[in-house]
Protein backbone atom coordinates (compact mmCIF):
# COMPACT_ATOMS: atom_id res chain seq x y z
CA UNK A 1 0.00 0.00 0.00
CA UNK A 2 1.22 3.03 -1.01
CA UNK A 3 0.02 6.38 0.49
CA UNK A 4 -0.69 9.69 -1.73
CA UNK A 5 1.34 12.87 -1.90
CA UNK A 6 -1.62 15.15 -0.87
CA UNK A 7 -2.54 12.62 2.07
CA UNK A 8 1.55 12.88 3.04
CA UNK A 9 1.42 16.75 2.91
CA UNK A 10 -1.65 17.13 4.52
CA UNK A 11 -0.44 14.89 7.73
CA UNK A 12 2.49 16.81 7.72
CA UNK A 13 0.80 20.69 7.41
CA UNK A 14 -1.82 19.45 10.25
CA UNK A 15 0.67 18.50 12.34
CA UNK A 16 3.17 21.79 11.74
CA UNK A 17 -0.15 24.33 12.35
CA UNK A 18 0.04 24.84 8.25
CA UNK A 19 -3.07 23.22 7.23
CA UNK A 20 -6.13 25.33 5.48
CA UNK A 21 -9.48 24.46 5.90
CA UNK A 22 -9.45 24.32 1.26
CA UNK A 23 -6.83 22.37 1.45
CA UNK A 24 -8.57 19.61 3.56
CA UNK A 25 -11.68 19.89 1.88
CA UNK A 26 -9.97 18.72 -1.11
CA UNK A 27 -9.33 14.83 -0.06
CA UNK A 28 -11.15 12.74 -1.90
CA UNK A 29 -12.98 9.95 0.26
CA UNK A 30 -10.42 7.10 0.04
CA UNK A 31 -7.68 9.35 1.15
CA UNK A 32 -9.50 10.75 4.17
CA UNK A 33 -9.96 7.06 5.32
CA UNK A 34 -6.04 6.64 4.77
CA UNK A 35 -6.15 10.24 6.76
CA UNK A 36 -7.73 8.99 10.05
CA UNK A 37 -6.14 5.54 9.79
CA UNK A 38 -2.72 7.38 10.11
CA UNK A 39 -3.40 9.33 13.05
CA UNK A 40 -5.19 6.43 14.86
CA UNK A 41 -2.40 4.13 14.38
CA UNK A 42 0.56 6.42 15.44
CA UNK A 43 -1.97 7.33 18.41
CA UNK A 44 -2.13 11.16 17.88
CA UNK A 45 -5.75 10.85 16.82
CA UNK A 46 -6.69 14.06 19.54
CA UNK A 47 -4.75 16.32 16.92
CA UNK A 48 -6.96 15.49 14.11
CA UNK A 49 -10.50 15.65 16.47
CA UNK A 50 -8.82 19.43 17.76
CA UNK A 51 -8.06 20.62 14.35
CA UNK A 52 -11.66 19.31 12.68
CA UNK A 53 -13.45 20.80 15.74
CA UNK A 54 -11.60 24.37 15.76
CA UNK A 55 -12.06 24.54 12.20
CA UNK A 56 -15.86 23.77 11.92
CA UNK A 57 -15.13 20.77 9.61
CA UNK A 58 -16.29 17.78 11.76
CA UNK A 59 -18.96 17.15 9.65
CA UNK A 60 -16.25 16.48 6.28
CA UNK A 61 -15.89 12.97 8.13
CA UNK A 62 -19.15 10.30 8.09
CA UNK A 63 -20.53 10.61 12.06
CA UNK A 64 -18.96 6.82 12.16
CA UNK A 65 -15.45 8.29 11.60
CA UNK A 66 -16.19 10.73 14.29
CA UNK A 67 -17.58 8.84 16.97
CA UNK A 68 -13.94 6.23 16.71
CA UNK A 69 -11.99 9.45 16.51
CA UNK A 70 -13.72 10.77 19.65
CA UNK A 71 -13.87 7.30 21.35
CA UNK A 72 -9.74 7.12 20.89
CA UNK A 73 -8.81 10.06 22.17
CA UNK A 74 -11.24 10.02 24.91
CA UNK A 75 -9.84 6.63 26.28
CA UNK A 76 -6.20 7.85 25.73
CA UNK A 77 -6.76 11.02 27.53
CA UNK A 78 -8.14 8.96 30.29
CA UNK A 79 -5.22 6.29 30.25
CA UNK A 80 -2.71 9.56 30.29
CA UNK A 81 -4.42 10.62 33.54
CA UNK A 82 -4.06 7.31 35.40
CA UNK A 83 -0.65 6.65 34.21
CA UNK A 84 0.79 9.96 35.28
CA UNK A 85 -1.02 9.87 38.17
CA UNK A 86 1.01 6.26 38.78
CA UNK A 87 3.93 8.17 37.78
CA UNK A 88 3.50 10.87 40.35
CA UNK A 89 3.29 8.33 43.34
CA UNK A 90 6.10 6.76 41.98
CA UNK A 91 8.52 9.64 41.49
CA UNK A 92 7.95 10.98 44.78
CA UNK A 93 9.24 7.42 46.43
CA UNK A 94 11.83 6.88 44.18
CA UNK A 95 13.43 10.69 44.86
CA UNK A 96 13.23 10.29 48.78
CA UNK A 97 14.93 6.69 48.17
CA UNK A 98 17.75 8.86 46.48
CA UNK A 99 17.99 6.74 43.19
CA UNK A 100 19.26 7.92 40.10
CA UNK A 101 16.91 7.74 37.52
CA UNK A 102 15.02 10.03 34.60
CA UNK A 103 11.80 9.39 32.79
CA UNK A 104 11.84 8.38 29.31
CA UNK A 105 9.97 9.12 26.33
CA UNK A 106 6.29 9.98 26.24
CA UNK A 107 6.13 11.04 30.06
CA UNK A 108 9.19 13.34 29.42
CA UNK A 109 7.35 14.89 26.88
CA UNK A 110 4.29 15.16 28.89
CA UNK A 111 5.97 16.59 31.82
CA UNK A 112 6.96 19.50 29.92
CA UNK A 113 3.15 20.38 28.65
CA UNK A 114 0.50 21.58 30.80
CA UNK A 115 -1.91 18.94 29.65
CA UNK A 116 -0.68 15.78 29.16
CA UNK A 117 -1.64 15.64 25.89
CA UNK A 118 1.28 13.08 24.51
CA UNK A 119 -0.62 9.80 24.55
CA UNK A 120 1.66 6.66 26.51
CA UNK A 121 0.99 3.33 27.48
CA UNK A 122 3.41 3.06 30.27
CA UNK A 123 6.40 4.05 32.00
CA UNK A 124 9.38 4.12 30.94
CA UNK A 125 12.41 5.15 33.41
CA UNK A 126 16.14 4.68 33.25
CA UNK A 127 18.12 4.06 36.27
CA UNK A 128 21.54 4.02 36.96
CA UNK A 129 22.35 0.18 37.24
CA UNK A 130 23.89 0.59 40.59
CA UNK A 131 20.22 1.46 41.99
CA UNK A 132 18.06 -1.31 40.36
CA UNK A 133 17.81 -3.29 43.17
CA UNK A 134 16.64 -0.78 45.03
CA UNK A 135 14.69 0.68 42.32
CA UNK A 136 12.59 -2.70 42.37
CA UNK A 137 11.91 -1.78 46.47
CA UNK A 138 10.79 1.45 45.88
CA UNK A 139 8.76 0.29 42.87
CA UNK A 140 7.04 -2.06 45.20
CA UNK A 141 6.34 0.62 47.51
CA UNK A 142 4.38 2.44 44.86
CA UNK A 143 2.13 -1.10 44.46
CA UNK A 144 3.97 -2.26 41.24
CA UNK A 145 5.25 -5.96 40.95
CA UNK A 146 6.76 -8.13 38.78
CA UNK A 147 4.09 -10.54 37.16
CA UNK A 148 5.72 -13.83 37.45
CA UNK A 149 7.18 -14.87 41.68
CA UNK A 150 10.16 -16.26 39.38
CA UNK A 151 11.52 -12.09 38.56
CA UNK A 152 10.70 -11.61 42.06
CA UNK A 153 14.81 -13.86 41.90
CA UNK A 154 16.28 -11.45 39.60
CA UNK A 155 19.99 -11.45 39.42
CA UNK A 156 20.80 -8.05 39.77
CA UNK A 157 24.65 -8.89 39.27
CA UNK A 158 24.17 -10.68 35.67
CA UNK A 159 22.30 -8.17 33.60
CA UNK A 160 20.86 -9.27 30.74
CA UNK A 161 19.20 -6.99 27.75
CA UNK A 162 18.61 -3.45 29.07
CA UNK A 163 15.57 -3.61 30.78
CA UNK A 164 13.88 -5.83 34.04
CA UNK A 165 10.93 -7.97 33.68
CA UNK A 166 8.23 -5.66 33.88
CA UNK A 167 6.04 -4.42 36.83
CA UNK A 168 2.32 -3.64 37.24
CA UNK A 169 0.35 -2.70 39.59
CA UNK A 170 -3.28 -2.79 40.61
CA UNK A 171 -4.62 0.04 37.76
CA UNK A 172 -2.88 -2.74 34.64
CA UNK A 173 -0.16 0.36 34.58
CA UNK A 174 2.70 -1.35 32.92
CA UNK A 175 6.19 -0.13 34.38
CA UNK A 176 9.70 -0.91 32.57
CA UNK A 177 13.05 0.18 34.37
CA UNK A 178 15.55 0.17 31.83
CA UNK A 179 19.43 0.49 32.68
CA UNK A 180 20.41 0.62 29.40
CA UNK A 181 18.86 2.35 26.01
CA UNK A 182 19.80 -1.53 24.08
CA UNK A 183 21.42 -4.48 24.12
CA UNK A 184 24.73 -3.28 22.20
CA UNK A 185 24.21 0.39 24.35
CA UNK A 186 27.13 -1.02 27.01
CA UNK A 187 25.71 2.19 29.16
CA UNK A 188 27.04 4.85 26.97
CA UNK A 189 23.79 6.55 25.50
CA UNK A 190 22.16 5.76 29.09
CA UNK A 191 25.33 7.50 30.67
CA UNK A 192 24.85 9.97 29.13
CA UNK A 193 21.31 10.56 29.49
CA UNK A 194 22.01 10.29 33.22
CA UNK A 195 24.78 12.47 33.51
CA UNK A 196 23.13 14.94 31.66
CA UNK A 197 19.70 15.35 34.43
CA UNK A 198 18.53 18.97 35.59
CA UNK A 199 15.95 19.80 37.79
CA UNK A 200 12.88 20.17 36.42
CA UNK A 201 9.29 20.99 38.52
CA UNK A 202 5.95 20.86 36.58
CA UNK A 203 2.82 19.18 38.07
CA UNK A 204 3.53 19.71 41.85
CA UNK A 205 6.42 17.13 40.65
CA UNK A 206 10.31 17.00 41.46
CA UNK A 207 11.47 15.75 38.47
CA UNK A 208 14.76 15.07 37.21
CA UNK A 209 15.06 15.65 33.05
CA UNK A 210 17.60 14.88 30.94
CA UNK A 211 18.20 17.55 27.62
CA UNK A 212 15.72 17.62 24.72
CA UNK A 213 18.76 16.50 22.82
CA UNK A 214 18.73 13.16 24.15
CA UNK A 215 15.51 13.45 24.45
CA UNK A 216 14.75 13.78 20.53
CA UNK A 217 17.94 11.40 19.50
CA UNK A 218 16.30 8.33 21.62
CA UNK A 219 13.23 8.68 20.44
CA UNK A 220 14.22 8.88 16.96
CA UNK A 221 16.37 5.61 17.99
CA UNK A 222 13.40 4.07 19.43
CA UNK A 223 11.26 5.04 16.18
CA UNK A 224 13.57 3.45 13.73
CA UNK A 225 16.51 1.02 13.98
CA UNK A 226 14.84 -0.14 17.17
CA UNK A 227 11.75 -0.79 16.88
CA UNK A 228 11.36 -1.19 12.66
CA UNK A 229 8.87 1.93 12.35
CA UNK A 230 6.19 0.46 14.28
CA UNK A 231 5.54 4.12 16.34
CA UNK A 232 3.80 5.52 13.74
CA UNK A 233 3.61 9.82 12.97
CA UNK A 234 3.50 10.09 16.94
CA UNK A 235 7.68 10.51 16.12
CA UNK A 236 6.89 13.30 14.22
CA UNK A 237 4.83 15.20 16.27
CA UNK A 238 7.10 14.58 18.81
CA UNK A 239 10.16 16.00 17.30
CA UNK A 240 8.30 19.20 16.23
CA UNK A 241 7.21 19.22 19.84
CA UNK A 242 10.96 19.27 20.71
CA UNK A 243 11.80 22.01 18.48
CA UNK A 244 9.66 24.51 20.73
CA UNK A 245 12.22 23.60 23.39
CA UNK A 246 13.61 27.55 24.34
CA UNK A 247 17.03 25.40 24.96
CA UNK A 248 17.09 22.83 22.44
CA UNK A 249 20.34 22.99 19.90
CA UNK A 250 20.22 21.75 17.02
CA UNK A 251 23.60 21.18 16.72
CA UNK A 252 24.44 19.99 19.43
CA UNK A 253 22.03 16.97 18.83
CA UNK A 254 23.99 16.39 15.49
CA UNK A 255 27.41 16.22 17.49
CA UNK A 256 25.68 13.70 20.04
CA UNK A 257 23.98 11.66 17.19
CA UNK A 258 27.71 11.00 16.18
CA UNK A 259 28.71 10.23 19.19
CA UNK A 260 25.88 7.85 20.13
CA UNK A 261 26.07 6.33 16.32
CA UNK A 262 22.83 7.88 14.94
CA UNK A 263 24.13 10.47 12.88
CA UNK A 264 21.72 8.46 9.91
CA UNK A 265 18.96 8.09 11.72
CA UNK A 266 18.94 12.00 12.68
CA UNK A 267 19.80 12.90 9.24
CA UNK A 268 16.82 11.08 7.57
CA UNK A 269 14.18 13.03 10.01
CA UNK A 270 16.01 16.49 9.34
CA UNK A 271 15.70 15.69 5.45
CA UNK A 272 11.64 14.72 6.33
CA UNK A 273 11.39 18.24 7.96
CA UNK A 274 12.80 20.12 4.96
CA UNK A 275 10.92 18.07 2.14
CA UNK A 276 7.73 19.12 3.53
CA UNK A 277 9.02 22.47 5.15
CA UNK A 278 8.07 21.37 8.40
CA UNK A 279 10.10 23.51 10.49
CA UNK A 280 12.16 26.70 9.90
CA UNK A 281 14.10 27.75 13.17
CA UNK A 282 17.48 25.93 12.25
CA UNK A 283 17.35 26.04 8.77
CA UNK A 284 17.31 22.62 7.80
CA UNK A 285 19.21 22.33 4.51
CA UNK A 286 18.51 19.22 2.12
CA UNK A 287 21.44 16.94 2.52
CA UNK A 288 24.08 15.86 -0.58
CA UNK A 289 23.93 11.89 0.88
CA UNK A 290 22.54 10.26 -2.20
CA UNK A 291 21.59 7.41 -0.71
CA UNK A 292 18.78 9.03 1.80
CA UNK A 293 17.40 10.22 -1.96
CA UNK A 294 13.59 11.40 -2.55
CA UNK A 295 12.85 7.30 -3.30
CA UNK A 296 14.44 6.35 0.24
CA UNK A 297 12.69 8.87 1.65
CA UNK A 298 8.95 8.55 0.10
CA UNK A 299 9.18 4.55 1.64
CA UNK A 300 10.54 5.43 5.24
CA UNK A 301 7.34 8.27 5.51
CA UNK A 302 5.22 5.49 3.44
CA UNK A 303 6.23 2.69 6.17
CA UNK A 304 6.34 5.36 9.26
CA UNK A 305 2.56 6.45 8.48
CA UNK A 306 0.73 2.96 8.25
CA UNK A 307 3.33 0.09 8.95
CA UNK A 308 1.15 -3.33 8.88
CA UNK A 309 4.12 -5.40 9.76
CA UNK A 310 4.63 -4.68 13.01
CA UNK A 311 1.68 -3.19 14.24
CA UNK A 312 -1.13 -6.32 13.26
CA UNK A 313 -2.48 -8.70 15.30
CA UNK A 314 0.21 -10.90 15.15
CA UNK A 315 1.70 -8.90 17.51
CA UNK A 316 -0.99 -8.52 20.21
CA UNK A 317 -0.25 -12.58 20.11
CA UNK A 318 3.56 -12.21 20.17
CA UNK A 319 3.19 -10.03 23.35
CA UNK A 320 2.19 -12.55 25.63
CA UNK A 321 -1.39 -11.09 24.99
CA UNK A 322 -3.19 -14.14 27.07
CA UNK A 323 -1.43 -12.84 30.17
CA UNK A 324 -2.89 -9.69 29.08
CA UNK A 325 -5.99 -10.26 29.18
CA UNK A 326 -6.08 -12.30 32.88
CA UNK A 327 -4.39 -9.41 34.63
CA UNK A 328 -7.18 -6.65 32.28
CA UNK A 329 -10.34 -8.45 33.32
CA UNK A 330 -9.11 -10.23 36.56
CA UNK A 331 -7.93 -6.53 38.54
CA UNK A 332 -9.88 -4.41 36.92
CA UNK A 333 -10.76 -1.81 39.84
CA UNK A 334 -14.05 -0.76 37.99
CA UNK A 335 -15.60 -4.54 37.78
CA UNK A 336 -18.97 -5.16 39.04
CA UNK A 337 -19.25 -8.45 39.16
CA UNK A 338 -19.18 -11.39 41.39
CA UNK A 339 -15.05 -11.38 41.36
CA UNK A 340 -14.76 -15.21 42.96
CA UNK A 341 -17.15 -16.47 40.68
CA UNK A 342 -15.63 -14.18 37.58
CA UNK A 343 -11.78 -15.30 38.60
CA UNK A 344 -12.65 -18.96 38.57
CA UNK A 345 -14.16 -18.93 34.95
CA UNK A 346 -12.17 -16.53 33.65
CA UNK A 347 -8.53 -18.23 34.66
CA UNK A 348 -10.25 -21.61 32.81
CA UNK A 349 -10.90 -19.64 30.02
CA UNK A 350 -7.29 -18.03 30.18
CA UNK A 351 -5.74 -22.02 30.75
CA UNK A 352 -8.18 -23.41 27.65
CA UNK A 353 -6.52 -20.17 25.77
CA UNK A 354 -2.86 -20.58 26.82
CA UNK A 355 -3.08 -24.24 25.77
CA UNK A 356 -3.65 -23.57 22.36
CA UNK A 357 -1.63 -20.31 21.67
CA UNK A 358 0.65 -22.24 19.63
CA UNK A 359 -1.88 -22.75 17.27
CA UNK A 360 -3.87 -19.91 17.25
CA UNK A 361 -0.70 -17.99 16.62
CA UNK A 362 -0.01 -20.25 13.50
CA UNK A 363 -3.51 -19.56 12.45
CA UNK A 364 -3.15 -16.04 12.74
CA UNK A 365 -0.03 -16.10 10.92
CA UNK A 366 -1.40 -18.14 7.98
CA UNK A 367 -4.25 -16.00 7.50
CA UNK A 368 -2.31 -12.51 7.70
CA UNK A 369 0.56 -13.88 6.58
CA UNK A 370 0.66 -12.26 2.74
CA UNK A 371 -1.03 -9.00 4.21
CA UNK A 372 2.08 -8.30 6.56
CA UNK A 373 5.24 -10.02 4.40
CA UNK A 374 5.33 -6.90 1.75
CA UNK A 375 5.59 -4.45 4.55
CA UNK A 376 7.53 -6.81 6.31
CA UNK A 377 9.86 -7.10 3.67
CA UNK A 378 9.76 -2.98 3.15
CA UNK A 379 11.08 -2.29 6.69
CA UNK A 380 13.99 -4.65 6.77
CA UNK A 381 15.11 -3.23 3.43
CA UNK A 382 15.12 0.42 5.06
CA UNK A 383 17.00 -0.58 7.95
CA UNK A 384 19.38 -2.57 5.89
CA UNK A 385 20.66 0.62 3.73
CA UNK A 386 20.80 2.72 7.22
CA UNK A 387 23.32 -0.08 8.40
CA UNK A 388 25.11 0.12 5.01
CA UNK A 389 25.40 3.71 5.24
CA UNK A 390 26.66 3.50 8.31
CA UNK A 391 29.10 0.95 7.53
CA UNK A 392 29.94 3.23 4.87
CA UNK A 393 30.49 6.07 6.95
CA UNK A 394 32.49 4.56 9.28
CA UNK A 395 35.35 3.06 6.77
CA UNK A 396 35.26 6.53 5.42
CA UNK A 397 36.20 7.77 9.14
CA UNK A 398 38.71 5.24 9.05
CA UNK A 399 40.17 5.42 5.83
Amino acid sequence: MTLSKNVIQIVFSLLSGKLTSERFLSLKNKELDFLIDIFIFGRIENRLLDWLIENKLKERITERQFKILLRYSQLRALNNQKIMGDYKRLSQIFNSSKISYTPLKGVHLNLLNKYFTRNIRDIDILVNSKDLEKSVKAANTAGFFFKSRLHEQYDFKNLEGYDLPQLFNRNGTCLEIHFRIANSDNYHFAKLILDNIKEYKSHSINNRLTSPELLLLHLIFHATTKQGLDVGIQVIDDILQIFKIEDFSIEKAKSLSKTLNLKEELEIFLLILAEYDLHNRFLIKKSSNKTFNNEFLDEFVDLLMLNTSTNSSLKLFNKDFFSRIKRVLLYNPKAHWNKNFMKSIIKKIYNILNTFKKYIVIIINLIFKKRFRNDNFRVRRILQIINHEKEYSSRSKES
